[in-house]
C-alpha cells in the first residue's frame, strides 16, 4: 500500500543534497523549483507513483532520481530539466518512471536520460538536446 498522499506547490529546494525524496508516495508536486542541490533535485523510490509537473530542475547533481523496485512508477511530465552537473534524469534498479513533455538539455557531464540495471522508464514526447 501506499501511504503518503502529500501534495506540494509553489515551493523552491535549494542548497540541500537532495531537495525532496518520494518513498511509497502518491505526491503530486507541482510548479517547484529544485537548484543548487548536491546530489540530486529529487529522488523517488520504493514504490513511489508521485506526479511531478511543471517544475523546474537546475544546478543540481541530477535533476531527478528513480531508483528501486518494480513498483516505483512517477509521473515526470512538462518540467524544465536544465544544466545539471550530470544527467536530467536517472532511472535505475527496476523502476519505470514515465517521463513525457519534458524539456532536458545542456548537462555537463553525461547525457538528458540515464537508464541503468534492469530500469523500464516510458520516455516520450521530451526535447532532449545539448547533453
Amino acid at each position: 500500500d501506499t501511504n503518503a498522499h502529500v501534495s506540494i506547490h509553489l515551493s523552491n529546494f535549494e542548497g540541500n543534497a537532495i531537495g525532496m525524496v518520494g518513498i511509497n508516495d502518491r505526491a503530486e508536486v507541482s510548479r517547484c523549483s529544485f537548484v543548487s542541490n548536491s546530489i540530486c533535485g529529487a529522488r523517488f523510490l520504493e514504490g513511489s507513483h508521485a506526479t511531478v509537473s511543471l517544475c523546474t530542475f537546475t544546478k543540481n547533481g541530477n535533476g531527478l532520481e528513480v531508483h528501486s523496485a518494480i513498483g516505483t512508477v512517477p509521473t515526470i511530465a512538462n518540467c524544465d530539466i536544465v544544466a545539471n552537473l550530470f544527467c536530467g534524469v536517472l532511472a535505475s534498479g527496476h523502476a519505470r518512471p514515465i517521463i513525457t513533455d519534458n524539456v532536458i538539455t545542456d548537462h555537463e557531464d553525461l547525457c538528458g536520460v540515464m537508464v541503468r540495471c534492469s530500469a523500464k522508464p516510458l520516455v516520450a514526447r521530451n526535447i532532449i538536446q545539448r547533453n
